[in-house]
């Protein structure tokens, strides 16, 4: 939490000319909630052309009790959820999910395997779970961790991207006149 994680969204619609959807699991009471995101996302996409960066924050966090991995299965992978037993269509947009927690592949969150879904959520996921923080995952000694390499390459590619952000955020404080920084520097 106050990490940026909103932020750091933000600055990645706007430099790639996404409008982005943030939704926050903690500021929702029921799953109908969570239906209506997904209400908001298609109302959007019907508003105008640009793509959509969808920002899921907190995802880690239960609603009515429960995980919510599961509820984005179908969203993910076929583009669609059931609204009052209709089947909507989400057209494909760009899904950033961030947490204070990885989520469980072994549904030790206190739920069955059944239940939880976040292998199955992890599976969808198209760079996998990448940590942007250097500790271990909850519970993990940092040397037993296992990184998959595709994963930590993203992780790499993550925080070059966050660098050179980091860089000309700090180019444009200094100097206020400049409105292009070219990619050699």
């Amino acid at each position: 939490p106050g990490s940026g994680k909103t932020f750091l969204a933000q600055r990645l619609a706007t430099i790639s000319h996404l409008r982005l959807i943030p939704f926050n699991i903690t500021q929702m009471r029921s799953k109908a909630d969570l239906l209506a995101c997904f209400d908001t996302i298609v109302a959007a996409q019907g508003e105008e052309r640009r793509k959509l960066l969808v920002f899921v924050d907190e995802i880690n966090a239960p609603l009515d009790g429960m995980p919510m991995y599961g509820s984005f299965l179908t969203p993910l992978e076929d583009g669609s959820y059931v609204r009052d037993g209709k089947i909507c269509t989400i057209s494909p947009c760009i899904w950033v999910f961030a947490g204070t927690a990885r989520p469980s592949v072994s549904g030790t969150n206190g739920h069955s395997d059944h239940q939880d879904k976040s292998s199955d959520f992890i599976s969808r996921l198209s760079l996998g779970v990448v940590n942007l923080t250097r500790d271990a995952p909850q519970g993990q000694h940092p040397s037993t961790t296992v990184v998959d390499v595709a994963q930590d390459d993203a992780a790499q590619q993550l925080r070059a991207l966050e660098n050179v952000y980091i860089g000309v955020a700090q180019v444009k404080a200094e100097f206020s006149d400049v409105r292009r920084v070219s990619e050699h520097v």
